[in-house]
């Protein structure tokens, strides 16, 4: 009988998680590209995505570094600017790639607010108030789609990782991925 009531909550428990991840997965977090916004917390300034590279040097100042890099899934030449170690990716004069590594940089809507570099993952339910931390997939996705509700090609990664002295899994990473 014991058993019997173990193998039921059991097979209670998986169904619930395997419908929650079924949910998830085909009911995911979509938000508009054209409503993102990449925030500087030192300069407390913000910009959209396709941001020109004027707009991003009068939002956040000079780079680092400016040089140009070549995209090989892309065969085609992009200009990168790098802050620190954050690094942004123009296609003809727009915004089209970033990734976000330092904490004075985070990302969110002017209507939701911003996540940054160094805040604890438990941040990402501004984006979805059902996230929950996992102790196995350490990344949140943020689907993106155009401005006329069609999808659009890439997604945002929030990568975090748990620290076991603090009990707090910080978000370590941003960066936009093709699908």
């Amino acid at each position: 009988m014991k058993k019997l009531i173990i193998f039921s909550i059991s097979f209670i428990l998986l169904s619930f998680v395997g419908y929650y991840g079924y949910t998830r997965l085909n009911n995911p977090v979509i938000l508009k590209i054209t409503d993102i916004t990449i925030y500087n917390n030192e300069l407390n300034t913000e910009v959209k995505y396709f941001s020109s590279v004027q707009q991003i040097k009068s939002s956040f100042g000079n780079p680092d570094f400016e040089s140009n890099y070549l995209s090989e899934m892309d065969e085609t030449n992009l200009l990168l600017l790098t802050y620190s170690n954050s690094k942004f990716y123009f296609l003809e004069d727009k915004l089209v790639d970033f990734e976000l590594v330092d904490s004075k940089f985070g990302l969110g809507t002017i209507d939701l607010g911003h996540v940054n570099i160094d805040n604890s993952a438990e941040d990402l339910t501004i984006f979805d108030g059902n996230f929950t931390l996992s102790a196995t997939d350490q990344y949140f996705k943020l689907w993106l789609k155009g401005d006329n509700d069609e999808p659009f090609a890439e997604e945002i990664i929030f990568s975090y990782a748990y620290n076991p002295r603090t009990n707090i899994s910080r978000i370590n990473n941003i960066m936009l991925n093709s699908n």
